[in-house]
């Protein structure tokens, strides 16, 4: 069975914050205010895919819809160093994955970009490679 895939509003939908709140990946780039900065400077449109339904959210993928003149392309995140799905099990991503792939093979959008923590996003091709350095601060 292929799970239910829906997108909502992360600027409307309060279930986002929470999901972010309790998410062991979750960082700085999912938050709220970073996506509002997104869209009020750029009107970057956020929104996130989710096989979740009513009740709390149990996974997402924040993306943002960038419209230039040139193309819609789907960017997870822009100025975001890295933006990990935030998912646990790998049918969920594999869904999430899917819907997003479908749209760019149905024209709505030009083209798809995750940067990932880690570098794998089961099926997804590779496209350029950024590198992702870290500095460990704990005493």
């Amino acid at each position: 069975m292929t799970a239910r895939v829906c997108a909502i509003d992360p600027l409307a939908d309060p279930r986002w914050d929470d999901l972010v709140a309790r998410h062991p990946r979750a960082s700085v780039f999912h938050s709220r205010g970073w996506l509002e900065a997104l869209w009020r400077t750029y009107r970057y449109q956020p929104v996130v895919v989710t096989t979740s339904g009513p009740g709390p959210l149990e996974n997402g993928l924040v993306l943002c819809r960038v419209r230039t003149w040139l193309a819609r392309r789907l960017v997870s995140l822009p100025f975001s160093d890295h933006c990990d799905p935030l998912v646990d099990r790998p049918d969920d991503l594999a869904a999430l994955l899917g819907y997003l792939r479908d749209e760019v093979d149905s024209k709505r959008s030009r083209s798809l970009e995750v940067r990932p923590r880690s570098a794998a996003l089961g099926g997804l091709p590779a496209g350029s490679a950024y590198c992702l350095h870290t500095l460990d601060l704990t005493p």
